[in-house]
């Protein structure tokens, strides 16, 4: 077992001799003539336990005690008030000054042994709960951060469906573009968005114009990698947007991880809506070359039934032609063979 360390605050030097006996087998004793020293060692010292004497000049034992149990140092160490009172009075006084024991002079050796080594023992064993209250705390504190993590994820992810849901209103590439800006400015991500489709380029800012360099760096990174990320600043790059980023807040890396990937959730459920807008007017443009071919063919007078068989090849009829419905993935290619064929069966 190590050696317990025992302070004796005492103004009579012989009362210090007699304890530094007793105990001299299992501690080391440090002596303070006076309170006021005591206060001023104390705190480097760190014992185990405080012997004080009761009744000294200048500043008495319970305004020490008082003073010990109010200093973040001093406040856990154990104190036995040493004095030659041995009423209830002085031991409920010096309960109330904070001590934890009391022992009356004369005492007796083994007894004050007994005393000195119970309350290192409890000095120990509050040492101990103490730490598991610091890590009981800590596990609070990580099981509060990880709910309110669970809580934002389900938060992120109703805000993911409904951006999901709004793009899909979305009519135009303006549109797509400002809902993605405005979905991440609720996260104070304030981006920049380029997008790319039909040989048209779009540059989309929320406060204000996008500046030539925003411009500049959007284009650049355009071609480069998926995700590129720098000090301050992230770009996410798609077939037909790009997302730029730049001073990305500096808050716990948690969150910003979080809506980093809320954010290429975002980018990528957008590009792919960019994608279904080409794709739809594509088509409404085959569709349109289609109705006029049509027209053209009926001004001809050729016969329905041989152009019937010649569409339906490639899964359509005139009347599905001549509706409302759109012609998914038609190719023109295709198309302009199959009027030939008609015109020369025609002919």
């Amino acid at each position: 077992m190590d050696r317990l360390k025992v302070a004796i605050i005492d103004d009579h030097p012989s009362n210090f001799a007699t304890v530094e006996a007793i105990v001299g087998d299992f501690a080391d004793t440090v002596y303070f003539k006076s309170g006021i020293t005591a206060l001023h060692g104390i705190p480097d010292i760190q014992p185990d336990v405080i012997l004080l004497d009761v009744e000294m000049p200048t500043m008495d034992g319970y305004d020490t005690c008082i003073k010990l149990k109010s200093g973040e140092k001093t406040e856990s160490i154990p104190i036995m008030f040493v004095s030659s009172h041995d009423t209830l009075e002085y031991k409920i006084k010096g309960y109330n000054a904070g001590a934890e024991d009391y022992v009356c002079k004369p005492f007796n050796g083994d007894e004050l042994i007994a005393k000195i080594k119970a309350l290192s023992e409890i000095k120990r064993k509050q040492e101990i709960h103490k730490k598991q209250i610091v890590e009981l705390n800590q596990k609070v504190v990580d099981v509060n951060e990880r709910a309110a993590l669970v809580m934002d994820t389900m938060g992120d992810m109703g805000l993911l469906l409904s951006f999901m849901e709004e793009i899909h209103i979305c009519c135009n590439y303006e549109d797509i573009g400002n809902l993605l800006l405005e979905t991440l400015i609720r996260y104070d991500i304030n981006g920049r968005v380029e997008i790319a489709a039909q040989d048209k380029l779009f540059n989309l800012r929320l406060d204000n114009i996008i500046t030539p360099l925003e411009a500049d760096i959007l284009r650049t990174v355009a071609g480069e990698d998926k995700i590129i990320t720098g000090e301050n600043f992230i770009t996410l790059n798609y077939e037909h947007i790009s997302l730029f980023v730049p001073n990305i807040p500096h808050e716990g890396h948690a969150k910003i991880d979080r809506v980093k990937n809320l954010a290429i959730q975002m980018t990528t459920v957008a590009n792919e809506r960019i994608k279904n807008l080409i794709t739809l007017d594509l088509v409404k443009n085959q569709y349109a070359d289609m109705r006029f071919i049509l027209s053209a063919l009926n001004e001809l007078e050729i016969d329905e039934n041989k152009l019937v068989k010649s569409v339906k090849e490639v899964g359509f009829s005139i009347r599905e032609l001549a509706g409302e419905n759109l012609i998914p993935q038609f190719e023109e290619k295709r198309l302009t063979m199959i009027v030939k064929d008609l015109l020369d069966a025609d002919a």
